[in-house]
């Protein structure tokens, strides 16, 4: 199961999030990835495999 978030950038909860993600990205990488939305840069979107 694929799930993917997409939010929109410069919003008050965006840094924390990607700051979040980031971590676990960190710590299992297998599970989540953080990447930026091809078709708009005003959005960044999460990968959880």
């Amino acid at each position: 199961m694929e799930t993917v978030i997409t939010i929109k950038k410069n919003k008050p909860a965006c840094k924390a999030l990607i700051l979040l993600a980031k971590e676990l990205e960190k710590k299992d990488n297998k599970s989540i990835s953080v990447t930026k939305s091809a078709r708009d840069e005003d959005f960044l979107s999460l990968f959880n495999r």
